[in-house]
């Protein structure tokens, strides 16, 4: 079930600790994968967090970015590799300038 936070959506439980992904891991492809993997060895949660809408359309708003992936298709793909929760960033023109 996901769980909505302010401009975060959140698909598992929301853990203290562990290893954090970050990226927009459209496809979820072989060095995806393998950092998921290597994560989930300490034994400790390991969340992927992602962005959405793809930056590239705060960026190049013109442009169209190609998809490999719809969000919910991505979500699965990361927690099949690995990831326990999956942390949904909403990626808006005000976090693109932040520091």
């Amino acid at each position: 079930m996901m769980r909505y936070i302010p401009d975060i959506s959140w698909q598992g439980e929301a853990s203290k600790g562990g290893a954090l992904a970050i990226g927009i891991f459209d496809g979820v492809h072989l060095g995806h994968q393998q950092i998921l993997r290597e994560a989930s060895t300490s034994g400790l949660p390991v969340t992927a967090l992602t962005f959405d809408p793809h930056p590239t359309a705060i960026f190049a708003p013109n442009r169209t970015p190609t998809r490999l992936l719809t969000l919910k298709n991505r979500v699965h793909q990361l927690a099949t590799h690995g990831a326990n929760t999956v942390a949904v960033l909403r990626f808006t023109n005000e976090f693109s300038k932040l520091t």
